[in-house]
């Protein structure tokens, strides 16, 4: 097995830990929505906001984390230089964006939001395509 010392960039390290904070952050307000859901929802219906919490299922949730992990994982096997992390990040990403779109009807702003790291992170991973 031969080892690899080309490096991976700055730019690719640094959006890969962007998303991994934002993945880790997603990750961890998704089981917090899940564990206290009626604490939340017995908030919201003080300030007057009831019907958030009755859009959200405990089916969306368990999905976002499931993709949370998944996308962390590929991430991290980015980070490592393994190809089988890309094969898993992106259709994970477009996966995660397209719920998005069904759950935000299709506005622009969350998508835009939610494609401008991975898209980055594509561009610069192809440009380094030899790393891997």
């Amino acid at each position: 097995m031969t080892t690899n010392h080309k490096k991976l960039g700055a730019g690719v390290t640094a959006i890969c830990i962007l998303e991994l904070i934002s993945k880790f952050f997603q990750l961890s307000l998704a089981v917090v929505v899940l564990l206290k859901k009626e604490d939340i929802g017995l908030w919201l219906e003080k300030i007057g906001q009831s019907n958030i919490m009755n859009a959200i299922s405990n089916q969306q949730v368990m999905i976002t984390i499931c993709l949370s992990i998944l996308a962390i994982l590929g991430l991290i096997l980015i980070l490592s230089k393994n190809r089988i992390g890309m094969y898993l990040y992106f259709p994970i990403t477009a996966i995660n964006v397209t719920m998005l779109a069904i759950q935000n009807s299709f506005q622009i702003k969350p998508l835009l939001f939610a494609l401008v790291l991975p898209v980055i992170l594509f561009i610069l991973l192809y440009n380094r395509r030899n790393v891997f």
